[in-house]
């Protein structure tokens, strides 16, 4: 009977042993899904939530195209504020065909750069018309990757026919808009 109370004790000890390690692997397990949480948590909000930031910039959507016989004028505008440059009538017309939802036979440029963006998993996410150095333009595509924002340096022209084929939203800088708001006092 001494011999048959050990064998018991020693399973009843043994079980107790497993037990207490399963305990901990579970207990393990838990902070390590914890701690997941928590860094996904951050890195989503960090990453993915994250606004790029357009502080001194106006939002302004497509107004109207005008073609002269040798350019063409774009128009970008919003209840105060607006914008204009000129381009050649080439590039009006892809921001028309672009505007419109013209089908063409063909895929234009702008098309293709939109197509090549989407199929390597890149998201456009804003364009910004930055600046104005010895009477050009410059403007900044902005691209999301996988964990980082990417910034090209592109025509304004270029880069509003990217845009609305993208659907992402136009931001000018503040400094380069014209205000048709503004009360002048006498």
């Amino acid at each position: 009977m001494n011999n048959k109370y050990s064998e018991d004790y020693i399973k009843f000890r043994l079980c107790m042993k497993r037990e207490k390690t399963v305990k901990k692997k579970l207990k393990n397990i838990i902070v390590i899904i914890i701690f997941l949480t928590f860094f996904f948590v951050i890195l989503y909000w960090k990453v993915f939530k994250e606004d790029y930031p357009t502080k001194d910039y106006v939002k302004l959507n497509l107004f109207d195209i005008y073609y002269e016989e040798d350019f063409s004028i774009i128009i970008l505008s919003e209840s105060c504020h607006y914008f204009e440059f000129y381009t050649t009538k080439e590039q009006g017309n892809a921001i028309e065909i672009a505007y419109r939802n013209i089908e063409t036979k063909r895929p234009l440029t702008h098309d293709i750069i939109i197509e090549i963006i989407r199929r390597f998993e890149i998201e456009p996410k804003l364009l910004r018309i930055d600046k104005i150095i010895n009477d050009t333009y410059y403007a900044t595509l902005v691209l999301k990757s996988a964990l980082k924002y990417e910034e090209i340096d592109i025509r304004p022209s270029d880069g509003i026919a990217i845009a609305i084929r993208a659907n992402i939203p136009i931001y000018v800088n503040r400094s380069l808009t014209k205000n048709k708001c503004e009360t002048k006092s006498f």
